[in-house]
């Protein structure tokens, strides 16, 4: 029985579909690689803090333009925004303003409390401490007030001050008697830095 001829091989040709296919494929591949990086060099400028705000602290006393992705942009506000407005809560250096965190006033009071000793250097502008008192008829030493923001710490204005550090504590309207209180009975006031939970 004789051999079967070999098929011949033909060469494509333009009209085969397959072809077609393929030119629209490394298109369309082309195209979405182009737009993935032109989106991914995109960004909106917001505003960010330049230094620690406390809660009750003017935005605008502070504030930075950064650059973001623009799917994180409204969750921030906008440089082309005013930035009116108080911090509710601590707002770190270099950190976006999130639009949450801005309000038209709030209700804190600073209190100034003055400290025997050092003070830890986890006391900062921002930081959250608990406020204790050690009575000078030698009672035990309890919290006059928990988890409050430091504002900010006070220079003592005289080099002879027999004192130590002044702290400026930030306070709710009805935590302020009871630290007034607890400072005009007498004793050693400590500042205590929380520790991260």
């Amino acid at each position: 029985m004789a051999p079967e001829p070999a098929a011949r091989i033909r060469r494509p040709s333009w009209r085969d579909p397959r072809l077609g296919i393929g030119i629209v494929l490394v298109a369309l591949s082309v195209a979405l690689g182009t737009w993935a990086v032109a989106a991914a060099g995109r960004t909106v400028p917001v505003w960010a803090v330049s230094r620690t705000l406390t809660p009750g602290e003017e935005l605008e006393s502070a504030v930075v333009a950064m650059e973001v992705s623009p799917n994180l942009a409204e969750l921030y506000i906008s440089v082309e925004t005013v930035p009116a407005g108080v911090a509710d809560r601590v707002i770190e250096a270099g950190e976006l303003i999130p639009a949450s965190a801005v309000v038209a006033e709030i209700d804190v009071r600073t209190v100034v409390v003055t400290v025997d000793g050092d003070l830890s250097p986890l006391v900062v502008a921002g930081s959250r401490v608990d406020l204790w008192l050690s009575p000078d008829d030698g009672a035990a030493s309890f919290p006059v007030i928990e988890d409050v923001v430091v504002r900010g710490l006070v220079e003592s204005s005289s080099a002879f001050s027999a004192r130590g550090a002044s702290v400026e504590l930030l306070l709710d309207s009805g935590q302020v008697g009871t630290v007034l209180t607890a400072m005009n009975d007498g004793g050693s006031m400590a500042v205590v830095p929380r520790t991260a939970e």
